[in-house]
């Protein structure tokens, strides 16, 4: 992780830093890298199930501080597939979701690593979901 937050940061309402400085910009840019080039099993398993899909997916896709396991820019959707090491970690992940969905309207959908059924349930959520544009505009729209 590039940010560490602190237990008070989270109790008085949970953020997300934006990379500010160029060196937090490389890092997250290094953390990108090595993990395309060390590709998890779960997510190499859900690949055929992706470019199956009529979306084009992007595989670590960095946005702002957070590098989602697949992302499509114009859904503004990502995939998350849980592996176990999630299962400790699913309050965090569920901050970080909530987060992005209140800050730029980003769906967040998690998959259990190897769960197929869920795997196309979620893509078949994100070919229905608007795009992110008109998502953003709406609520912008109706929060004003």
């Amino acid at each position: 992780m590039v940010f560490k937050y602190s237990s008070s940061k989270i109790k008085s309402g949970f953020f997300v830093p934006w990379p500010t400085k160029k060196s937090h910009s490389e890092r997250l840019r290094e953390f990108q890298i090595t993990n395309r080039t060390n590709i998890v099993k779960s997510e190499e398993w859900a690949f055929p199930f992706l470019e199956s899909s009529s979306l084009h997916w992007s595989h670590q896709a960095l946005w702002g501080a957070r590098i989602f396991d697949f992302w499509i820019g114009l859904k503004g959707v990502a995939i998350e597939i849980d592996d176990i090491s999630h299962k400790k970690r699913k309050w965090y992940d569920h901050l970080t979701d909530k987060h992005f969905w209140e800050k730029s309207k980003i769906i967040v959908i998690r998959v259990k690593a190897y769960d197929k059924d869920g795997l196309l349930k979620a893509i078949k959520r994100a070919e229905d979901s608007s795009d992110w544009k008109s998502r953003r505009d709406y609520y912008k729209k109706i929060n004003n």
